[in-house]
């Protein structure tokens, strides 16, 4: 190993020398035409920028003036401004008010605008308004040249001065218009309005030449309107710049760096404003010589330490890695038992014994994942049967149910109407005891026939046969309804009903019958739990999802995962409580379980079947809606169900297909 390492290593020095002396004489001859190529290609490029700054400058500010233009020839347009050059006297005043309030509501549309002013035939000052309000102090400009020039334009001409540095260091620009008095047929006024440039001079800031702002911008007197950021950098373009106007872009490559300015005219012969960009030498080729410098030093310093490197390190770790790779390739091919047999102390011998571990944790794992998935196939195959046989049972007793309801039906009608021909006494006389014996036949067989009613209603719903037949309804009549039905129970036990249901839709898409049935169902359930003297009251409340969401109790959202399966905005809610013996906070859910009641004395007194509670939350869900109670035992109870206010049938019948 020692004697092929001395050999190699003079043969490397030899063929390390004669490659630098070839990679230096090439390097330096691209760096030459690099330098060269480069150089022109950023003059190039330059020039292309700065071609591309002034056009976008010049559609820019031409924009603004348009603009400009076009605010003030709408605020002369406007008929108040006519009310108020033919105003009387008294009128005057008045009109003048009204002007200033139009004036303010412009300086909120027009950006740029600082302040609005109406300038009479003579000069004064009549109306001004800025940003801050309404301006009291009125001059005289009937010396001004912008004045001068818009009395003695024809009516509608638009004159501009400027621009200017404001006393709040801001540039502005001044734009009048020629308003005609219609009365007289000659001049009236004028409306003048002074723009800020401010937002041009932002674009003229985001303007960035080899990360610098070098924009310069003259006023045509020379005055300065702005200077670059660091204009200590940058030389002064004004010994370079022609007198002369010039339209296009004149650019000029000097010793100091190279100068590109511009005129921006209104109208011809009529210069705005003059741009222009200077850029120092220094700046221009900056990021060339800065390029190739640190290419230079990067080129040469990776060359001898990349050699040196790989020389030294490849031999040292290519052979470990090449056996841990043989090593992971058996383990790809599913071979646990071959072991990466390296025995160094380093990194290297580390990683292998990290591979080792691991082909052994691998092995473990495969084998216990065999097991696991063996066990759990089992499992799987007995939970596959098992729900197989929930599903055929609940299906048998579904079906038997059915079956049975239907065939009890039509014997229990039978009974119901023989009973009521013999207590309507159509076959004779009856004795008081023949009566009382009849009339329990009776109840028990009405009894018997609504559950049985009940338990059909039920079975079509879990086998998913039950359809809404729905209608618009008047919800506000079907509860006043519902409380007729009740009353006589409630007069009965001497229980007191009343209804806040003022807040109700005019028409709600819903099954009326079903419906009914639930709010009945939950009528019925107050009355029979609520001692004598107790007291049931109904209200309704149009609320939406928000509410719906924020005020259902947790234990009846797991229950319902359709209830907000649809995005209704508004639900009306509709509420029942009682006085009664209350419920047990564990048995809250359970009592809508279909036959299932409370286990309280109380409740057991009383008649009942369990079907209604679980039928009535099967008819609400059928809705979308969601139904719930809250309750506290020995306090009463408030059974609460919402349905979705929509506009259309279709709208319920998409849900509920």
């Amino acid at each position: 190993m020692k004697r092929s390492e001395t050999k190699s290593l003079s043969i490397f020095h030899k063929w390390l020398i004669a490659f630098l002396a070839v990679v230096i004489t090439i390097s330096g001859t691209l760096t030459a035409v690099f330098y060269v190529f480069s150089k022109k290609s950023i003059e190039k490029q330059t020039q292309e920028r700065l071609h591309q700054v002034f056009s976008e400058a010049e559609h820019y500010i031409n924009n603004e003036i348009e603009a400009f233009v076009k605010d003030i020839q709408l605020l002369a347009s406007n008929p108040l401004l006519d009310e108020y050059l033919i105003s009387s006297e008294i009128e005057l005043d008045i009109n003048a008010r009204v002007l200033e309030r139009l004036f303010l509501r412009s300086l909120k549309l027009m950006n740029d605008a600082r302040n609005i002013s109406f300038v009479d035939y003579s000069g004064k000052e009549r109306v001004k308004v800025d940003r801050t309000g309404r301006i009291r102090r009125y001059g005289d400009v009937s010396g001004s040249r912008i004045f001068s020039e818009i009395s003695s334009g024809h009516p509608g001409s638009i004159h501009l001065e400027g621009p200017h540095n404001h006393k709040e260091e801001k540039v502005l620009i001044t734009v009048g218009i020629h308003k005609i008095d219609a009365d007289i047929g000659e001049f009236g006024g004028a409306i003048i309005v002074d723009y800020s440039l401010e937002n041009f001079l932002k674009h003229l800031n985001e303007i960035i030449i080899y990360d610098e702002n070098p924009v310069w911008v003259f006023a045509p007197k020379g005055d300065v309107l702005r200077k670059p950021f660091n204009h200590k950098e940058m030389f002064d373009p004004r010994p370079f710049i022609s007198e002369q106007l010039q339209d296009a872009p004149v650019l000029s490559e000097l010793d100091e760096g190279m100068l590109i300015y511009q005129d921006f005219s209104l109208a011809p012969g009529k210069p705005l404003m003059r741009l222009a960009i200077s850029i120092p030498t220094s700046l221009l080729f900056q990021d060339i010589n800065k390029a190739l410098r640190f290419f230079s030093i990067a080129f040469l310093f990776s060359l001898i330490i990349t050699f040196l490197i790989v020389y030294y390190l490849s031999g040292y770790m290519s052979r470990p890695i090449v056996k841990l790779a043989a090593a992971a390739a058996r383990l790809a091919d599913g071979d646990f038992s071959h072991k990466a047999t390296i025995s160094s102390n380093d990194e290297i011998g580390l990683l292998a014994q990290s591979f080792n571990n691991m082909v052994d944790n691998l092995d473990q794992s495969q084998k216990s994942l065999k097991k696991s998935h063996g066990e759990m196939k089992s499992k799987m195959m007995e939970l596959r049967s098992a729900k197989i046989e929930a599903d055929f049972a609940n299906r048998s007793k579904t079906q038997f149910l059915s079956n049975m309801s239907h065939e009890l039906r039509t014997p229990m009608n039978a009974i119901m109407g023989f009973t009521e021909v013999l207590l309507d006494r159509h076959f004779g006389e009856i004795n008081e005891t023949q009566e009382e014996y009849l009339t329990d036949v009776h109840q028990s067989s009405k009894h018997l026939l609504s559950l049985i009613n009940d338990i059909l209603d039920l079975s079509k719903v879990e086998a998913g046969k039950m359809k809404l037949d729905l209608s618009y309804i008047n919800i506000n009549s079907l509860l006043q309804g519902s409380l007729v039905m009740v009353k006589e129970k409630s007069i009965r036990h001497a229980i007191k009903l009343s209804a806040d249901i003022e807040e109700t839709p005019d028409v709600l898409v819903a099954d009326e019958r079903k419906i009914k049935q639930v709010v009945y169902n939950l009528l019925s359930n107050s009355i029979k739990f609520t001692p004598d003297g107790g007291s049931i009251h109904i209200d309704t409340k149009i609320v939406d999802k928000d509410w719906l969401e924020r005020h259902l109790p947790a234990r009846f959202r797991d229950n319902l995962p359709e209830a907000f399966g649809r995005e209704h905005e508004y639900y009306l809610r509709i509420s029942v409580a009682d006085t009664g013996v209350g419920i047990k906070s564990e048995s809250l859910t359970e009592i809508f379980d279909p036959f299932k009641q409370e286990d309280n004395s109380e409740v057991r007194k009383s008649s009942g079947t369990g079907l209604g509670l679980s039928l009535s939350q099967k008819i609400v869900e059928l809705h979308k809606g969601a139904i719930w109670v809250e309750s506290q035992e020995g306090q009463g109870s408030t059974f609460s169900f919402a349905l979705p206010i929509v506009e259309e049938v279709c709208a319920v019948i998409e849900d509920s297909g």
